[in-house]
C-alpha cells in the first residue's frame, strides 16, 4: 500500500496514457473504474488509514512471530499497540491525521476535495412490510389455487 501511496501520481498518469491508446473496452471500462476511484478524496483517505492500520498490525505481527520473545513481551507490545489504536481513535488524533491526508492530497490536482456523504432517505419500513405480506399472501392463495397431482 505504501507503494500504491507513493506511486500515486504515476499511477494516475499511467491509466492516462492506457486511454490513449486503443484498447477494448472492458479494459478501458476498468481503468475509468480505477481512475475514478483514485480521483476521490475518500479512496485516498481509506488507502491512507489502511495503511496506517496494517502498518501498525504489521510490526505486531512481526513481533510476536519471533522466536526469543517471551509472553511477557509479547503481552506489552500487543498492549502498546492496542494502545495506540485507541489514541488514533481520539478527535484530535483523527483531526491530525484528515489534515495530513488533505494536505497529501492536495499536492495532486486530479484528487477532489473532501465532501460529506449525500444525506439519504430512510426507508419507509411501513410500505415495506405491506408489500411483504402481501406477497407472502399471494404466494399462499397460489399454492391452493394450484391444482394436485
Amino acid at each position: 500500500m505504501r507503494k500504491v501511496i507513493v506511486n500515486y501520481q504515476p499511477l494516475y498518469d499511467l491509466w492516462e496514457s492506457c486511454l490513449e491508446e486503443r484498447l477494448d473496452r472492458e479494459t478501458c471500462s476498468r481503468i475509468i473504474g480505477c481512475q475514478t476511484q483514485m480521483s476521490q478524496f475518500r479512496f485516498f483517505f481509506g488507502l491512507n488509514l489502511a495503511h496506517t492500520v496494517y502498518s501498525l498490525t504489521d510490526n505486531l505481527s512481526k513481533t510476536l512471530q519471533k522466536e526469543k520473545l517471551s509472553a511477557s513481551a509479547g503481552k506489552s507490545v500487543a498492549m502498546k499497540t492496542v494502545e495506540t489504536f485507541q489514541n488514533m481513535r481520539s478527535e484530535s488524533s483523527a483531526d491530525l491525521f484528515f489534515e495530513i491526508v488533505s494536505r497529501k492530497a492536495s499536492s495532486f490536482n486530479f484528487i477532489a476535495d473532501p465532501e460529506l456523504p449525500r444525506k439519504r432517505k430512510n426507508p419507509n419500513y411501513k410500505t415495506l412490510m405491506i408489500f411483504l405480506l402481501l406477497m407472502i399472501h399471494r404466494v399462499r392463495v397460489v399454492s391452493h389455487i394450484t391444482p394436485k397431482q
